[in-house]
């Protein structure tokens, strides 16, 4: 009996000790390669982006990323890292319920990035919708690509170098529906609402396409791909901010590429976080417009928001994340930054920081670093004290030169002696 007893016991402490939470995150994934990832478990509350980052080794990593709820599943989708190595995927404080009432869990997870770069990558992974909707795709080589879709009806298209549009109308559906819409090599998962409706149960893409075929507006309806030419630098930030020294400004531009002019154009923001001089602005062909997000020094809390910029067609959303941290290497790595690689002209994103910004000074030349030296926007950063490096002593060459000095006089006064 005693044995049972035991036995039970240690059966349900093995299954409370196992994590309620759990994802189907591949072991491997290319470079720059949509990460689209089911988050599974009894969650009861909210997952918020600031409960996710990602580690390379001991340091923060800026990950383009989103979390939601599509239908009764949570989602998350992130651009993997530019760089072959090991990460790790975070996700903090998750409420969940368990045989004690809600508890909170954190859940990590180990993944590796190759060094093959994907062919294109897909933003964003996941569609939170009631009208018709837009994913950006962007082509990382210099090849023309071949995109298969699903959605509104099945349909191949090319799409060349650079980023382009696809836009989903949302016509043919007529019922609240949850189903996975194919952009070529992924499987985005949609919630499209449409409203006065009864939602429907989870469908697969085939009862998706017969759906879509047996309304006379599908046949009328098309997917449309047009090349971005409006852009945001940065097109996002991601910062780990040392506590003890927070930069309250960030400066953006958007920037024209073609040859038509806008107007009314309005920038869109959570005015209890951020403030801006001007929100409105025009822009002319070839033209650019700069502005200065600052964010209230009363915030000490982390943020996470997304800037938007709308206009006639138009629309462009700059997320924004910031969380606080009190160990100044977590930092090493948090604001993206874009520019042209020089061998390919592609697009690639850097992430950099001022050494004050880390709670660190620059070592004067010929100094040398005590702690640990981070890669800054204003050079090497030491977290730590600079020193003058020891000057080599050279006296054991005095030592060996009197030794020589002394050993020639013996042998020539032991020679002098035994002449006589």
């Amino acid at each position: 009996m005693y044995r049972k007893i035991v036995l039970i016991l240690s059966i349900v402490f093995i299954f409370s000790s196992v994590s309620a939470i759990s994802t189907d995150l591949k072991e491997t994934y290319k470079q720059k390669e949509t990460m689209i990832v089911k988050i599974s478990g009894a969650i009861v509350e909210q997952i918020k982006n600031d409960q996710i980052y990602f580690k390379r080794s001991n340091n923060f990593v800026p990950v383009e990323y989103q979390v939601g709820r599509v239908g009764n599943d949570w989602f998350l989708w992130a651009v993997a890292p530019e760089s072959k190595n090991n990460y790790t995927l975070f996700i903090d404080n998750v409420k969940v319920q368990s045989g004690r009432g809600v508890a909170s869990e954190d859940y990590q997870k180990n993944f590796s990035v190759s060094e093959e770069k994907e062919d294109y990558t897909i933003k964003p992974g996941f569609i939170i919708t009631s009208e018709s909707f837009n994913i950006d795709l962007i082509v990382n080589n210099n090849q023309n690509n071949e995109i298969q879709l699903n959605f509104p009806e099945e349909k191949t298209i090319t799409v060349g170098p650079g980023i382009s549009t696809i836009n989903f109308p949302i016509n043919s559906i007529q019922n609240t529906q949850t189903l996975n819409i194919k952009v070529g090599k992924y499987n985005v998962p949609a919630q499209i609402t449409v409203y006065g409706t009864t939602p429907s149960q989870n469908v697969n893409n085939e009862s998706t396409n017969q759906t879509s075929n047996s309304t006379t507006v599908s046949n009328q309806t098309s997917v449309s791909v047009k090349e971005i030419k409006i852009e945001v630098s940065p097109s996002y930030v991601q910062r780990f901010v040392y506590s003890g020294s927070y930069e309250s400004n960030y400066q953006f531009i958007v920037l024209n590429k073609n040859n038509l002019s806008h107007k009314d154009i309005e920038i869109e923001f959570n005015k209890s976080i951020f403030e801006i001089d001007e929100n409105e602005f025009d822009l002319d062909s070839f033209g650019n417009f700069s502005f200065t997000m600052v964010v209230d020094s009363k915030i000490k809390n982390n943020i996470s928001e997304i800037i938007y910029i709308k206009g006639e067609n138009i629309s462009i959303e700059i997320p924004f994340f910031v969380r606080f941290t009190d160990n100044a290497t977590d930092i090493a790595e948090f604001y993206s930054e874009s520019f042209t690689n020089s061998t390919d002209n592609s697009t690639i994103r850097r992430t950099s920081f001022f050494c004050s910004e880390a709670g660190g000074i620059t070592c004067p030349a010929g100094n040398a670093c005590s702690g640990e030296v981070l890669e800054g926007k204003d050079g090497r950063c030491c977290i730590g004290i600079c020193k003058k490096p020891a000057e080599q002593s050279y006296a054991w060459v005095g030592w060996i030169i009197a030794f020589l000095v002394l050993g020639i006089a013996w042998f020539v006064y032991y020679k002098y002696k035994k002449a006589g």
